[in-house]
């Protein structure tokens, strides 16, 4: 019974946000928890693409292992070796991005790991692992994946990215119990952020420019609501991998301010 009552209430408060600024306007007055709920929600729903993609990886299909061939080319042109250490001709550091995990190449130990997702680090006699930029587990090269073994970095050779994704693949997954949690909070985090972010903008530009009584906190609050079809739109074209210019994505970023003008200028006409 109060599933079925949540799940009506939620659908007419979707549907308000979207088609009423009478009802967005109301919401300045709602309760800080049950605003911060819906931020939440909101946050969760702009993630979910990330996060469908983290849970479905089970390691690079052959598009992927061609996209990110093509983009490795040049940054994989070094002349290493790994045996049962890595062994290269001169001061080698190379940072390779690969969807939400990084490989890095640092045999001098020049770098110090700050990303937040899953890295790999191979300095000369060990290689380090990294989520969330804590080390949580090192080795040494005799237990890497056989793929790598006397794996040698000539990227005109088929059979050199073959091993190199093979082994790649064998690592990700082996540690997946470890980087996913990490991967998922702080995906699900960062979103939040970026959400709230996006929404103390909108929130000073209204109370600077537009004379309104209202405070600082109740024009928060509607832009929280009036952020439904903007996370909606997001959402499609993130699953759908819709193309569009920039332009028309600054476009829709201006949806929720819009819709706050819109219902604050609507209330004061009456």
């Amino acid at each position: 019974m109060y599933i079925i009552l949540g799940e009506n209430y939620m659908y007419k408060h979707i549907k308000n946000c979207i088609i009423s600024p009478k009802y967005i306007y109301k919401t300045r007055n709602d309760n800080g928890w049950k605003s911060f709920g819906y931020l939440l929600l909101l946050s969760l729903i702009v993630a979910l693409p990330v996060l469908i993609s983290l849970l479905k990886f089970d390691g690079f299909s052959p598009a992927m292992r061609n996209d990110t061939k093509n983009l490795l080319y040049d940054e994989l042109n070094i002349d290493c070796e790994l045996g049962d250490k890595l062994v290269c001709s001169e001061g080698v550091l190379k940072e390779i991005e690969l969807l939400n995990y990084k490989v890095i190449i640092d045999p001098s130990a020049q770098h110090t790991v700050a990303d937040f997702g899953f890295v790999v680090v191979l300095r000369e006699d060990v290689v380090y692992f990294y989520s969330a930029t804590v080390l949580f587990d090192s080795i040494p090269y005799t237990e890497l994946p056989t793929e790598w073994n006397g794996l040698d970095f000539n990227v005109e050779d088929d059979a050199f990215w073959d091993s190199f994704f093979d082994g790649l693949d064998s690592l990700i997954m082996g540690y997946r119990n470890l980087w996913l949690p990490v991967g998922l909070i702080a995906a699900y985090i960062a979103n939040i952020i970026t959400v709230v972010l996006l929404l103390l903008f909108d929130t000073l530009i209204i109370k600077i420019f537009s004379f309104t009584k209202l405070k600082f906190r109740q024009i928060f609050k509607m832009l929280i609501n009036a952020m439904t079809l903007y996370v909606i739109i997001r959402l499609i074209i993130l699953l759908y991998g819709v193309s569009i210019s920039s332009i028309i994505i600054s476009m829709i970023q201006v949806i929720p301010l819009i819709y706050v003008l819109m219902a604050i200028r609507t209330m004061q006409r009456r």
